[in-house]
C-alpha cells in the first residue's frame, strides 16, 4: 500500500481561507435570522396597541351612551372628568421600558381606566396609552399633535376623542413608535412602527 501523495491530502482537506469564509457565511445567516426573529416579535408584540384601542373605543361609546360625553383617560387629569384635561404625554403606565419589555401593572389601573372599566386582559403592558376628548364644537388645541393630524384646527362638530399609544421596542428612547386612532374611524396611524 503507498502512503497518500501530498497533492491528494491537500485536496481533500479545507484550507484556512476556505474555512475562515464558511464561518462568516454562518455568521451572516446568524445574524440574519436573529434580526427577523426579533423584528417578528416586536410585530406580534404590537398587536396590543390594536387590541387596547378597540377595548379602550368600546368603553367610552358605553360611557358616553351614559353620560352624553366622552372621558379623558390620563393617569393626571388637569380637572374633574373635563374635556381636554389629559394632555398627550401624560401617558400610563409609566415609566416606558426598553427593549419591548413588559410593565407590570398588577397594582392597580388608574381611576379613569377604572371609571371606564378598561380591562387590559393581561397583568402587563409593552406600551402607554392616553386618550383626549373633547366636546362638540371644540377645536383641538394646537398643543395636541397627535389630536391636530387628526382633526386639523377646526371645531368638531360633535363630541370627539382620540387615543395616543407610545411603545420602545428597541431601547432607543429617542425614537419610539407611536401609534394613534381617531376615536370614530377604525384607520390607526403609525410612526416609527417598531422602533
Amino acid at each position: 500500500m503507498h502512503p497518500p501523495s501530498p497533492m491528494r491530502s491537500r485536496e481533500a482537506a479545507f484550507t484556512m481561507i476556505e474555512l475562515m469564509l464558511v464561518v462568516v457565511i454562518v455568521g451572516i445567516l446568524v445574524a440574519v435570522a436573529v434580526y427577523a426573529y426579533s423584528r417578528s416579535v416586536r410585530k406580534a408584540r404590537s398587536t396590543e396597541v390594536v387590541t387596547m384601542f378597540g377595548e379602550i373605543k368600546m368603553r367610552e361609546e358605553a360611557y358616553k351612551a351614559e353620560f352624553g360625553k366622552y372621558l379623558p383617560m390620563c393617569p393626571n387629569p388637569a380637572g374633574g372628568a373635563d374635556e381636554l384635561d389629559c394632555v398627550e404625554s401624560d401617558k400610563w403606565p409609566n415609566p416606558l421600558p426598553g427593549k419591548g419589555q413588559a410593565i407590570d401593572i398588577t397594582g392597580g389601573l388608574p381611576a379613569r381606566w377604572q371609571t371606564l372599566k378598561v380591562n387590559p386582559g393581561k397583568g402587563s403592558l409593552y406600551c402607554q396609552y392616553v386618550v383626549v376628548a373633547g366636546k362638540a364644537g371644540s377645536t383641538v388645541p394646537a398643543a395636541y399633535p397627535s389630536g391636530q393630524l387628526l382633526y386639523g384646527n377646526t371645531p368638531v362638530p360633535t363630541n370627539w376623542y382620540y387615543l395616543v399609544a407610545q411603545c420602545d421596542w428597541d431601547n432607543d428612547p429617542a425614537v419610539n413608535a407611536v401609534y394613534w386612532q381617531r376615536g370614530d374611524s377604525s384607520e390607526l396611524y403609525k410612526d416609527n412602527e417598531l422602533r
